[in-house]
């Protein structure tokens, strides 16, 4: 379960303008907010995990990850953290990876 909506902010406020933009992200963002409820209120067994990350493959894309968290920060009241290449290569032992962004809160069901 993540929020968003497949395609960074940037290119979404292209398509949308802004605060359409933010709109459909907040709507994201209120769906996960349901689901945690449901699974809680209906003691749903699904071994929730939380946080998500993605992973800048080239060290391009360390920038766009930049201006994303920025622009969710400023804009859109959603805090992601930005993690250089040490800070990854202490949660992920891979010298490939050049850093990330995380979202603490997103989440998984494992099961």
């Amino acid at each position: 379960m993540i929020v968003g909506y497949g395609a960074t902010p940037q290119a979404m406020e292209k398509l949308m303008g802004r605060e359409d933009a933010r709109e459909a992200f907040q709507i994201s963002v209120d769906a996960l907010q349901l689901v945690r409820e449901r699974i809680k209120n209906y003691r749903i067994d699904c071994d929730l995990v939380a946080g998500q990350a993605e992973l800048a493959a080239r060290p391009e894309h360390m920038e766009e990850f930049r201006e994303t968290c920025e622009l969710l920060e400023s804009e859109y009241s959603y805090s992601l953290q930005l993690l250089d290449r040490q800070q990854l290569r202490e949660q992920l032992d891979s010298p490939v990876y050049h850093g990330a962004w995380f979202d603490p809160g997103v989440a998984i069901c494992i099961r």
